[in-house]
């Protein structure tokens, strides 16, 4: 599951920096990255639910002081480094433009 999210983020990060996709790009994007069909109306609750479906949105510190970051909002407390270096459990940085398909896919 983990796999997913972060090569779908790094997907859509890098296709469409900072923008809403409609319901159908959100589909057809979870649909290319090998999401499966019988979990498809689960994860677009999810996306819509955290992140309207936008690309770019970065979450009001949480508690703890942790961060969201994307459409799945994937936090920083444990996921994703907020520094400069990758880190944390998928060993890559919260910030947009750090993230690219070649990194994820070495951590998969």
């Amino acid at each position: 599951m983990k796999s997913y999210i972060l090569l779908f983020t790094a997907a859509m990060i890098l296709a469409c920096e900072g923008r809403q996709l409609s319901r159908c790009e959100l589909v057809r994007e979870l649909r290319k990255y090998g999401f499966p069909e019988n979990q498809m109306r689960d994860w677009v609750c999810l996306v819509e639910n955290e992140s309207s479906r936008r690309t770019d949105v970065i979450g009001k510190p949480n508690r703890d002081g942790s961060r969201d970051f994307g459409l799945f909002q994937i936090n920083d407390r444990y996921w994703c480094s907020n520094t400069n270096a990758p880190g944390k459990d998928c060993n890559v940085t919260c910030k947009r433009k750090s993230l690219n398909i070649t990194r994820i896919k070495s951590i998969l």
